[in-house]
Protein backbone atom coordinates (compact mmCIF):
# COMPACT_ATOMS: atom_id res chain seq x y z
CA UNK A 1 0.00 0.00 0.00
CA UNK A 2 1.45 3.36 -1.00
CA UNK A 3 1.29 5.50 1.80
CA UNK A 4 2.46 9.12 3.52
CA UNK A 5 5.75 9.07 4.16
CA UNK A 6 6.51 11.25 7.53
CA UNK A 7 9.67 13.82 5.40
CA UNK A 8 10.12 16.72 8.30
CA UNK A 9 13.71 18.43 7.80
CA UNK A 10 15.38 19.17 11.35
CA UNK A 11 14.47 22.55 11.93
CA UNK A 12 11.13 21.83 11.78
CA UNK A 13 11.30 18.98 13.85
CA UNK A 14 12.62 21.27 16.96
CA UNK A 15 10.07 24.12 15.82
CA UNK A 16 7.22 21.39 16.50
CA UNK A 17 8.96 20.30 19.06
CA UNK A 18 9.74 23.15 20.94
CA UNK A 19 6.30 24.86 20.53
CA UNK A 20 3.60 21.77 21.25
CA UNK A 21 4.04 22.49 25.30
CA UNK A 22 3.57 26.12 24.92
CA UNK A 23 0.22 25.26 22.50
CA UNK A 24 -0.51 22.37 24.77
CA UNK A 25 -0.36 24.14 28.33
CA UNK A 26 -2.36 27.45 27.00
CA UNK A 27 -5.62 27.53 28.12
CA UNK A 28 -5.28 23.69 29.33
CA UNK A 29 -7.84 20.85 28.14
CA UNK A 30 -6.56 20.84 24.51
CA UNK A 31 -7.22 17.36 23.62
CA UNK A 32 -10.55 17.61 25.31
CA UNK A 33 -11.39 21.01 23.84
CA UNK A 34 -10.57 19.42 20.50
CA UNK A 35 -13.13 16.48 20.34
CA UNK A 36 -15.61 19.04 21.66
CA UNK A 37 -15.05 21.29 18.80
CA UNK A 38 -15.02 18.69 16.41
CA UNK A 39 -18.35 16.94 17.12
CA UNK A 40 -20.00 20.80 17.23
CA UNK A 41 -18.44 21.15 13.20
CA UNK A 42 -19.12 17.63 12.28
CA UNK A 43 -22.13 16.17 14.55
CA UNK A 44 -21.93 12.60 12.88
CA UNK A 45 -18.04 12.36 13.82
CA UNK A 46 -19.24 11.90 17.37
CA UNK A 47 -21.65 8.66 16.39
CA UNK A 48 -17.95 6.98 15.86
CA UNK A 49 -18.08 6.52 19.14
CA UNK A 50 -20.43 4.44 20.61
CA UNK A 51 -19.94 4.92 24.75
CA UNK A 52 -20.37 8.94 24.40
CA UNK A 53 -22.37 8.87 21.00
CA UNK A 54 -25.37 10.47 22.18
CA UNK A 55 -23.74 12.33 24.89
CA UNK A 56 -24.80 15.96 24.82
CA UNK A 57 -21.44 18.25 24.16
CA UNK A 58 -22.51 20.44 27.78
CA UNK A 59 -21.80 17.44 29.26
CA UNK A 60 -18.80 15.53 27.70
CA UNK A 61 -16.35 17.22 29.63
CA UNK A 62 -17.74 15.01 32.91
CA UNK A 63 -17.60 11.87 31.09
CA UNK A 64 -15.54 9.75 31.77
CA UNK A 65 -15.53 7.47 28.46
CA UNK A 66 -14.81 10.69 27.08
CA UNK A 67 -11.74 12.21 29.14
CA UNK A 68 -10.08 8.94 28.55
CA UNK A 69 -10.46 8.45 25.41
CA UNK A 70 -9.08 12.26 25.28
CA UNK A 71 -6.40 11.69 27.32
CA UNK A 72 -5.26 8.32 25.13
CA UNK A 73 -5.26 10.94 22.09
CA UNK A 74 -3.13 13.33 24.17
CA UNK A 75 -0.72 10.64 24.91
CA UNK A 76 -0.32 9.02 21.35
CA UNK A 77 0.08 12.21 20.03
CA UNK A 78 2.81 13.55 22.04
CA UNK A 79 4.40 10.27 21.55
CA UNK A 80 4.00 10.62 17.82
CA UNK A 81 6.21 14.33 18.08
CA UNK A 82 8.33 13.18 20.24
CA UNK A 83 9.46 10.13 17.03
CA UNK A 84 10.21 12.85 14.73
CA UNK A 85 13.15 12.09 14.33
CA UNK A 86 12.86 8.66 13.72
CA UNK A 87 10.49 8.33 10.89
CA UNK A 88 10.13 4.60 10.20
CA UNK A 89 9.23 3.86 13.65
CA UNK A 90 7.02 6.64 13.44
CA UNK A 91 5.25 5.41 10.49
CA UNK A 92 4.88 1.67 11.90
CA UNK A 93 2.96 3.26 15.23
CA UNK A 94 0.77 5.43 12.78
CA UNK A 95 0.09 2.39 10.89
CA UNK A 96 -1.25 0.41 13.62
CA UNK A 97 -3.23 3.33 14.99
CA UNK A 98 -5.20 3.57 11.30
CA UNK A 99 -5.53 -0.29 11.32
CA UNK A 100 -7.23 0.01 14.67
CA UNK A 101 -9.66 2.91 13.33
CA UNK A 102 -10.88 0.55 10.39
CA UNK A 103 -13.76 -0.42 12.63
CA UNK A 104 -15.18 2.91 12.89
CA UNK A 105 -15.50 3.11 9.00
CA UNK A 106 -14.06 6.54 8.92
CA UNK A 107 -14.18 8.52 5.22
CA UNK A 108 -11.70 10.68 4.03
CA UNK A 109 -13.73 13.98 4.63
CA UNK A 110 -13.66 12.65 8.46
CA UNK A 111 -9.99 12.51 8.16
CA UNK A 112 -9.45 15.82 6.75
CA UNK A 113 -12.11 17.43 8.94
CA UNK A 114 -9.60 16.13 11.54
CA UNK A 115 -6.72 17.78 9.92
CA UNK A 116 -8.18 20.86 9.44
CA UNK A 117 -9.22 21.51 13.08
CA UNK A 118 -6.03 20.65 14.74
CA UNK A 119 -4.00 22.71 12.27
CA UNK A 120 -6.15 25.82 13.06
CA UNK A 121 -6.22 24.94 17.29
CA UNK A 122 -2.62 24.97 16.82
CA UNK A 123 -2.23 28.44 15.08
CA UNK A 124 -4.85 30.05 17.70
CA UNK A 125 -2.82 28.89 20.37
CA UNK A 126 0.50 30.25 19.33
CA UNK A 127 1.28 34.01 20.16
CA UNK A 128 0.58 35.94 17.18
CA UNK A 129 3.67 38.31 18.17
CA UNK A 130 6.02 35.61 18.15
CA UNK A 131 8.76 36.43 15.24
CA UNK A 132 8.95 32.93 13.87
CA UNK A 133 5.02 32.09 14.02
CA UNK A 134 4.85 31.87 10.22
CA UNK A 135 7.63 29.49 10.13
CA UNK A 136 6.71 27.58 13.23
CA UNK A 137 2.94 27.21 11.75
CA UNK A 138 4.43 26.36 8.17
CA UNK A 139 6.05 23.22 10.29
CA UNK A 140 2.83 22.33 12.08
CA UNK A 141 0.77 22.34 8.52
CA UNK A 142 3.41 19.85 7.03
CA UNK A 143 3.44 17.83 10.36
CA UNK A 144 -0.47 17.47 10.96
CA UNK A 145 -1.39 16.79 7.37
CA UNK A 146 1.70 13.59 7.18
CA UNK A 147 0.61 12.09 10.22
CA UNK A 148 -2.97 12.41 9.45
CA UNK A 149 -1.98 11.07 6.26
CA UNK A 150 -0.50 7.42 7.62
CA UNK A 151 -3.59 7.29 9.45
CA UNK A 152 -5.72 7.63 7.02
CA UNK A 153 -3.82 5.44 4.50
CA UNK A 154 -4.04 2.91 6.99
CA UNK A 155 -7.22 3.52 8.68
CA UNK A 156 -9.17 3.22 5.27
CA UNK A 157 -9.04 -0.06 3.70
CA UNK A 158 -8.71 -0.85 -0.02
CA UNK A 159 -12.07 -1.53 -1.35
CA UNK A 160 -12.38 -3.60 -4.83
CA UNK A 161 -15.81 -5.21 -4.79
CA UNK A 162 -18.17 -6.12 -2.25
CA UNK A 163 -16.78 -9.44 -1.68
CA UNK A 164 -14.36 -9.67 0.91
CA UNK A 165 -13.28 -13.61 0.09
CA UNK A 166 -12.47 -11.50 -3.63
CA UNK A 167 -10.40 -8.14 -2.01
CA UNK A 168 -8.79 -10.61 0.38
CA UNK A 169 -7.37 -13.21 -2.82
CA UNK A 170 -5.97 -9.56 -4.60
CA UNK A 171 -4.99 -8.38 -1.38
CA UNK A 172 -1.19 -9.70 -2.29
CA UNK A 173 -1.49 -7.34 -5.75
CA UNK A 174 -1.55 -4.09 -4.33
CA UNK A 175 1.33 -2.52 -6.31
CA UNK A 176 -0.99 -3.51 -9.47
CA UNK A 177 -1.65 -0.03 -10.60
CA UNK A 178 -5.44 -0.49 -10.95
CA UNK A 179 -5.80 -1.37 -7.71
CA UNK A 180 -4.21 1.06 -6.47
CA UNK A 181 -6.42 3.57 -8.55
CA UNK A 182 -9.31 1.91 -7.37
CA UNK A 183 -8.07 2.47 -3.61
CA UNK A 184 -7.16 6.03 -4.71
CA UNK A 185 -11.07 6.61 -5.10
CA UNK A 186 -12.36 4.92 -2.31
CA UNK A 187 -9.79 7.09 -0.16
CA UNK A 188 -10.23 10.78 -2.19
CA UNK A 189 -13.20 10.01 -3.90
CA UNK A 190 -13.49 11.44 -7.63
CA UNK A 191 -11.20 14.52 -8.51
CA UNK A 192 -10.66 15.93 -11.38
CA UNK A 193 -7.21 13.70 -12.19
CA UNK A 194 -9.10 10.39 -11.73
CA UNK A 195 -10.42 10.81 -15.63
CA UNK A 196 -7.04 11.27 -16.84
CA UNK A 197 -5.47 8.38 -14.29
CA UNK A 198 -7.98 5.71 -15.47
CA UNK A 199 -7.37 7.01 -19.15
CA UNK A 200 -3.53 6.45 -19.30
CA UNK A 201 -4.13 2.68 -17.40
CA UNK A 202 -6.86 2.09 -20.37
CA UNK A 203 -4.29 3.04 -22.84
CA UNK A 204 -1.59 1.22 -20.67
CA UNK A 205 -3.19 -2.25 -20.30
CA UNK A 206 -5.29 -2.37 -23.75
CA UNK A 207 -3.32 -2.07 -26.63
CA UNK A 208 -3.90 0.86 -28.71
CA UNK A 209 -2.63 3.04 -31.70
CA UNK A 210 -1.18 6.50 -30.65
CA UNK A 211 -0.76 8.76 -33.69
CA UNK A 212 0.62 12.21 -32.86
CA UNK A 213 -1.40 15.18 -34.56
CA UNK A 214 -1.09 18.41 -34.87
CA UNK A 215 -0.43 20.77 -31.76
CA UNK A 216 1.09 18.23 -30.17
CA UNK A 217 -2.42 16.54 -29.59
CA UNK A 218 -2.07 12.72 -29.72
CA UNK A 219 -4.72 10.11 -30.99
CA UNK A 220 -5.17 7.05 -29.54
CA UNK A 221 -7.28 4.33 -31.25
CA UNK A 222 -8.49 1.02 -29.42
CA UNK A 223 -11.02 -1.46 -28.91
CA UNK A 224 -12.55 0.73 -25.59
CA UNK A 225 -15.50 -1.66 -25.57
CA UNK A 226 -16.13 -2.10 -21.63
CA UNK A 227 -16.04 -5.78 -21.65
CA UNK A 228 -12.88 -5.23 -23.25
CA UNK A 229 -11.34 -2.74 -20.64
CA UNK A 230 -12.40 -5.03 -18.04
CA UNK A 231 -10.94 -8.29 -19.52
CA UNK A 232 -7.91 -6.05 -20.16
CA UNK A 233 -7.43 -4.24 -16.91
CA UNK A 234 -7.97 -7.94 -15.05
CA UNK A 235 -6.10 -9.99 -17.30
CA UNK A 236 -3.69 -11.90 -14.73
CA UNK A 237 -6.28 -11.99 -12.06
CA UNK A 238 -9.26 -14.84 -11.49
CA UNK A 239 -12.43 -12.79 -11.52
CA UNK A 240 -15.53 -14.90 -9.85
CA UNK A 241 -19.11 -15.39 -9.37
CA UNK A 242 -20.10 -15.77 -5.62
CA UNK A 243 -23.56 -17.35 -4.47
CA UNK A 244 -24.69 -17.67 -1.49
CA UNK A 245 -27.84 -19.84 -0.03
CA UNK A 246 -29.94 -19.95 2.99
CA UNK A 247 -29.34 -22.78 5.33
CA UNK A 248 -32.57 -23.16 6.49
CA UNK A 249 -35.05 -26.35 5.07
CA UNK A 250 -38.02 -23.75 4.82
CA UNK A 251 -35.95 -21.00 3.48
CA UNK A 252 -35.84 -21.74 -0.35
CA UNK A 253 -34.27 -18.06 -1.64
CA UNK A 254 -30.17 -18.00 -2.71
CA UNK A 255 -28.84 -14.63 -3.85
CA UNK A 256 -25.99 -14.34 -6.81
Amino acid sequence: MESTQILLNKCQVILVKQSWPVIVAKNGCFWTTFYINLFDKSPSYQLHFDRFAHVPLETLRSNVHFLAHSTRTGHVFAAAIGLLESPKELHEILKVLGKKHRHINLSAEHFEVVKDLLVKMIDDRLNDDEPDKNITMAAWRLCVTEVIGVIKDFAIEMSYCDSQLYAKMLDPFKDYKYFNFISSIVKNGITSSTYTKITELIIHYVKSELQLLHYNIISTKCNATMGHVIKALLQDYSTIEEFSKCSSNICMKSSK
